[in-house]
């Protein structure tokens, strides 16, 4: 089994906001994990680093939080903490942007009925306080995963009220003398995806019991210098991973997905962003056809059109392949 991982990191930490390239985690392998609560030599094909120790180191400097996909589209984490352990007073969320649309702060959120609801919304269960995020440029939250010691769930976000997906199974539960716990059971048509796509993600922790946050995150490349508390936290820009789920047909530097028809739709593409300039697009069978819409203006460096694919240039719009 081969793991290929890229990560880049070009970061600036000004007052209040940090500044960051985004971290990209490509899957190549076509197996997913096996949820035995272990992690075996190469079981995962991609890995994220976490920052922070304010609540212990839990999902911080010293964690790891492992992601894998297979064939079908199945999606597997696992997280290995530093030198705390989950508990059942705080919440680790990972937000996740697999689609057009979603939120860019938690500020509306106002659904805190259980602790995991609170601490998506990053408002206590108890007093009212609220931590809010400010999501970084380029990312819209439209899903989240929950995990504490003893319960794991996938969720829609909404302001009102957000909506259970489902539970994941989580291996092992209850269990606070291990610093390896897996998570499966769901998959990319989860969260409006299918397999071989992508999504972004960042990961927090609090206590949602009075909205307490900690400085222990994923995604972000410097951590604050000390817990973030009840305050407001914005995030940056570029504070995020990408993980690219595997896709057979992955050639070249961007592949068409095709969730809609839309070009310059980033959730239709591999590594989720459209292609630039520079770029190798290549563009096979999908459930929908790629198309350059009225008015759009699109230059690439070279197109591969694969048989089967379907591919249109609207009138009055143009795409340019420069072949260099």
């Amino acid at each position: 089994m081969m793991r290929n991982i890229l990560i880049i990191f070009i970061c600036f930490y000004p007052l209040k906001m940090v500044t960051c390239q985004v971290n990209t985690l490509v899957d190549f392998t076509r197996n997913g994990a096996v949820n035995d609560g272990d992690i075996q030599f190469e079981e995962y094909a991609t890995i994220s680093q976490g920052v922070g120790e304010g609540f212990g180191d839990v999902i911080g400097m010293s964690s790891i939080l492992y992601f894998n996909s297979d064939t079908l589209g199945n999606l597997f984490i696992a997280l290995q903490s530093g030198v705390g352990r989950l508990s059942l007073t705080d919440v680790a969320v990972i937000y996740i942007d697999s689609k057009t649309g979603g939120f860019n702060t938690t500020a509306s959120f106002n659904d805190y009925i259980d602790l995991h609801r609170a601490a998506i919304s990053g408002n206590a269960f108890n007093d009212g306080a609220s931590a809010d995020l400010i999501f970084p440029n380029g990312f819209t939250a439209d899903y989240a995963i929950t995990f504490d010691l003893g319960y794991a769930a996938l969720w829609e976000l909404s302001t009102s009220s957000h909506f259970l997906i489902k539970s994941l199974l989580q291996n092992p539960t209850l269990d606070d003398n291990t610093l390896i716990w897996e998570f499966s059971g769901w998959d990319m048509d989860d969260i409006s995806s299918r397999e071989g796509g992508c999504f972004r993600f960042l990961a927090t922790y609090i206590n949602p019991s009075n909205a307490f946050r900690s400085n222990e995150f994923h995604g972000l490349e410097v951590a604050p210098g000390s817990n973030i508390g009840t305050a407001s936290f914005d995030m940056g820009v570029g504070q995020f991973n990408i993980f690219q789920s595997y896709n057979v047909d992955f050639i070249g530097d961007k592949t068409w997905i095709g969730l809609s028809t839309d070009w310059k739709d980033n959730a239709n593409w591999t590594l989720c962003s459209v292609p630039a300039m520079e770029d190798h697009v290549w563009i096979g069978p999908a459930p929908n056809g790629a198309v350059v819409n009225l008015g759009s203006s699109i230059i690439v460096n070279l197109l591969t059109i694969r048989a089967g694919a379907t591919f249109e240039v609207e009138v009055g719009s143009s795409l340019e392949v420069k072949a260099d």
